[in-house]
């Protein structure tokens, strides 16, 4: 279920270092339940966490800037440049964290990765649950590179068996996870 997911993700980050982490997760129950396994699990080996959750309607964009803390960064830029003058500087992402871990859809997180990257987080890992993949190697999913989430290994499988299954079956990706079992 959801509750081993948001475990196995918080274990794995705990095992290689990570203690700080953005959490961000829907406005649902769905939410409620991987961020309180989550945080229950990161919080018992010492790892801290702050929370932000989207609905329907959430500017990614936006709040990845939030989680960011983008918007504070460039508070004090124009700060510094009030008393200083005009200087060359560039708005940085906070610095206290060490890790993004993201419940959300294909197209929801499809638009995580390039908005790290956009505000200057390029290299903090983001670690998110199975339903970011859809379970199709499509070019749409170029935005989840370097994306660490749980699947199957059947989905990167090129056995025979495999083939043989995807040839004679239905092209819904939806199943794909129950041809893993046969």
């Amino acid at each position: 279920g959801v509750e081993d997911e948001a475990k196995q993700i918080a274990l794995q980050a705990l095992r290689e270092g990570r203690r700080k982490a953005v959490v961000i997760v829907p406005a649902n129950s769905l939410g409620d339940r991987n961020l309180a396994t989550f945080a229950q699990t990161f919080r018992q080996q010492g790892g801290t966490l702050f929370e932000y959750r989207y609905s329907a309607n959430t500017d990614f964009g936006e709040l990845t800037r939030k989680a960011l803390q983008i918007d504070q960064s460039e508070s004090r830029v124009k700060a510094i440049q009030q008393l200083i003058g005009p200087l060359e500087a560039q708005p940085a992402a906070r610095n206290d964290i060490d890790m993004i871990f993201a419940v959300a859809q294909p197209e929801q997180a499809r638009q995580l990765k390039p908005n790290l990257n956009f505000y200057y987080a390029a290299n903090l890992p983001l670690y998110t649950t199975s339903s970011v993949f859809s379970g199709e190697n499509s070019a749409q999913n170029a935005d989840l590179s370097q994306t660490r989430f749980l699947t199957l290994p059947w989905y990167f499988s090129k056995s025979e068996e495999k083939a043989a299954l995807e040839a004679s079956g239905e092209k819904n990706p939806n199943f794909a996870r129950l041809n893993a079992l046969g």
